[in-house]
């Protein structure tokens, strides 16, 4: 069975988000999702989500498994 590489997009933040304490200066997107939601959801919906996390410390984030290499 041949992996797929999947390729990450970074987008860089005019301003530095906090969330839960932590500092982000740029989000990074996975395009797993464009499989099976690509008909609803895209890159920018995803970033105007996320930026509403910015300034909160009560978002619990679900993890399942590691984060791959190279991203932290």
């Amino acid at each position: 069975m041949i992996k797929k590489k999947i390729v990450y997009r970074f987008y860089p933040l005019k301003k530095r988000m906090v969330i839960n304490s932590l500092e982000f200066n740029e989000i990074v997107i996975s395009p797993h999702y464009e499989e099976k939601h690509g008909s609803y959801m895209n890159d920018e919906k995803i970033l105007e989500i996320t930026k509403q996390l910015d300034k909160r410390d009560d978002f619990i984030p679900h993890r399942q498994g590691k984060l791959p290499s190279g991203v932290e």
